[in-house]
């Protein structure tokens, strides 16, 4: 690393500012990491901001300048890398991360971390008045700053047809000091700390004919029913009958409910309305599975069988042999597809004609003796958190007791 005794320049204001700005000049570009020594004469102060412009040639390309004060405590004063490099983060100006507001504080050190990218630096500023609310203050920058950068990703995860989706998480609250910490000295996450939910993969990993939607092999979208015209009644794949259901949605003279006619489903299940789910409004958990299992049974055996399970076999049945959940409207009650999954494999679902829709928790002893037919599983794969949700159903069903 390269460290480099400049020759600054202070300058104060002509004009009176309460906040006491100064400047110290630096007018040099950096394309490796280098430390600079210019706090020689500084004052403590109480925020620390730069004027510079970064250039980003590639996307695992990384600028980062860091404040280093007398106790060896690190703050980060600017970051661009590929995922959030626009018009905003590229060129700043009275520019400050977790340095826009600080306690008193003496300079040591400025470091410069780069990778594959170059900085022009102008100036840095600091303020020697100290801001009433400091803590508050920061917070809210940061928390709009991190928003920003989070904006910038969704941007280009859309861009680039990237499968997943970015936003605030328990990593982004995260300080520089905690994050070099856990994943190293001059870490590029790549967006990471920012995942939400979806397929993570990193940008710099993306075939470059993928990487803009007008070239790129993926589709706009995909519609099963589209691709084999399952909305016709010409095709194998249509759906013979449709899916019914009642909903009210209004008030109670009666103008604003009836029977919704759902059409084009194809082999799948029709998705609902749970807005208004009746007694059992905790009930989605054994619905989800269920649809599946529906939907994975004509597409193995490559037949419109149309096979229509009990929900309520699932609710009460996996409730009494598995204690899978319930339907009771209360917080943190419910319960677990896994669990439902788990009961359909040991002991099979029959069809909704054997134990229909009660839209409430009953015994399973009221489940029919003598079912059209059973569905199992012999395997599943179920993997939850409280970001994404994942089910699948590897083959092969099989009928029987």
């Amino acid at each position: 690393m390269k460290t480099k005794f400049l020759s600054v320049c202070i300058g104060i204001l002509c004009t009176i500012n309460v906040f006491s700005q100064r400047f110290i000049t630096i007018n040099s570009t950096f394309s490796n990491d280098t430390t600079l020594n210019i706090f020689n004469g500084v004052p403590a102060f109480y925020a620390f901001r730069i004027q510079c412009s970064s250039t980003l040639p590639t996307d695992t390309s990384l600028v980062r300048i860091i404040l280093k004060d007398t106790y060896n405590n690190e703050f980060i004063i600017y970051e661009d890398y590929a995922l959030i490099h626009n018009t905003y983060f590229s060129s700043v100006n009275h520019f400050g991360e977790e340095t826009f507001y600080l306690p008193a504080t003496s300079g040591y050190r400025v470091i410069v971390q780069l990778n594959n990218a170059s900085v022009y630096i102008n100036q840095f500023e600091y303020y020697t008045t100290p801001f009433a609310g400091y803590v508050d203050l920061l917070r809210a920058h940061l928390y709009s700053l991190t928003q920003l950068k989070a904006d910038e990703m969704n941007n280009k995860i859309k861009n680039r047809q990237m499968l997943w989706f970015a936003g605030l998480t328990p990593y982004t609250a995260l300080s520089y000091e905690l994050k070099k910490s856990l994943f190293g000295d001059k870490y590029n996450m790549e967006g990471w700390d920012f995942y939400l939910g979806g397929f993570y993969i990193q940008m710099s990993q993306i075939n470059n004919v993928n990487k803009t939607t007008p070239n790129g092999t993926l589709v706009e979208e995909f519609d099963w029913r589209k691709k084999h015209n399952a909305n016709s009644s010409t095709s194998p794949y249509f759906d013979g009958d449709p899916d019914y259901y009642y909903e009210w949605w209004g008030d109670n003279t009666g103008s604003h409910e009836g029977w919704i006619h759902e059409l084009g489903n194809g082999w799948m299940t029709g998705t609902k309305n749970q807005l208004h789910f009746g007694g059992c409004n905790k009930g989605c958990y054994a619905f989800a599975p269920v649809a599946a299992i529906e939907a994975v049974a004509n597409l193995y055996f490559n037949r419109h069988l149309n096979y229509d399970l009990s929900e309520q076999e699932a609710i009460s049945c996996g409730h009494d042999y598995l204690n899978a959940g319930d339907c009771i409207s209360l917080p943190f009650h419910g319960g677990s597809s896994g669990s439902i999954l788990q009961y359909i494999k040991q002991y099979g679902i029959s069809n909704e004609s054997c134990f229909p829709w009660l839209d409430s928790m009953v015994y399973c002893t009221d489940k029919c003796d003598s079912p059209l037919y059973i569905l199992k599983i012999n395997s599943y794969l179920f993997s939850f958190t409280t970001l994404l949700m994942e089910k699948r159903l590897p083959l092969p069903l099989r009928s029987g007791a």
